[in-house]
């Protein structure tokens, strides 16, 4: 099934590794066969995975983008999706990164960056309390 990616102006997507920028108008591309696509909004820069969850999008977004040594990212991304599933108490979170691990297996890397969105989500909730202790002991 083809994938329609709509772009906005000047909006990145990087197809197989190659970065591409749209021009100043919207574009709508399709895809027709199996592509390694992430959009300029997904991508996440390696100063800000800060934590276990975001190294692990980071880690799985980097066979997107550098597919040299794959074996080796792939086996990074795989160890830190299993320390993640570890660390996690909630089923639901467990299950999205069991989601993310088969994905990544299966060499959808994209499909599997989804899969790490909720569980993102999860732990942005979780740490917010800490974040905002920590500032009101800086002020």
């Amino acid at each position: 099934m083809p994938l329609r990616i709509k772009l906005k102006p000047r909006e990145r997507m990087i197809v197989n590794g190659a970065v591409i920028r749209n021009d100043d108008k919207r574009t709508v591309l399709t895809v027709e066969n199996h592509s390694h696509v992430i959009r300029g909004s997904d991508v996440m820069v390696e100063e800000d995975a800060t934590t276990p969850t975001r190294r692990a999008y980071f880690a799985i977004q980097m066979l997107l983008v550098d597919r040299s040594n794959l074996r080796n990212r792939s086996n990074e991304a795989s160890g830190l999706l299993a320390a993640l599933y570890t660390t996690l108490s909630a089923p639901d979170m467990q299950n999205a990164v069991m989601e993310a691990a088969e994905h990544l297996a299966a060499e959808d890397y994209y499909k599997s960056l989804a899969a790490l969105r909720p569980v993102m989500a999860y732990e942005r909730a979780l740490l917010a309390p800490a974040a905002e202790s920590i500032g009101d002991r800086a002020a």
